[in-house]
């Protein structure tokens, strides 16, 4: 059996696919505490929604607040705030790879990138560069 090549986003795209079940249908839409609540209120009632992660800004990133809930002791992700729009979007980050290790010699960079769908703020970066 073959499988796809890795790529450096992949763990990421993991944490969110996990929760995917929960916001099939609603990536990308633009909501207000109230009605991400409203709209999750059988977890938001049984577990209750709240920041589960905070990654600051880093001058370079605008850093963002996943909101979700913890169900034994596992983060479900729903959705996230940009720390530049100040929008709260269901549904993960855009991710974007990079992988140009080995183009020019041995360096090159990789890792991957996470964008805000709305404003398309850098929110973080996990960059290995090698020189």
């Amino acid at each position: 059996m073959s499988h796809p090549p890795r790529m450096p986003g992949d763990w990421e795209r993991a944490l969110w696919d996990s929760s995917s079940d929960f916001f099939s249908g609603l990536e990308g839409k633009i909501v207000t505490e109230a009605e991400l609540k409203d709209t999750f209120s059988k977890y938001d009632s049984q577990y209750g929604i709240k920041v589960v992660l905070e990654v600051s800004d880093t001058g370079w990133c605008k850093g963002y607040k996943i909101l979700g809930f913890e169900k034994q002791r596992f983060r479900h992700r729903l959705a996230y705030e940009c720390g530049s729009c100040r929008q709260i979007v269901i549904g993960p980050p855009r991710i974007e790879d990079e992988d140009s290790i080995g183009e020019i010699r041995l360096a090159g960079r990789k890792g991957y990138y996470l964008y805000c769908h709305n404003c398309d703020a850098r929110l973080e970066e996990n960059i290995e560069v090698m020189s």
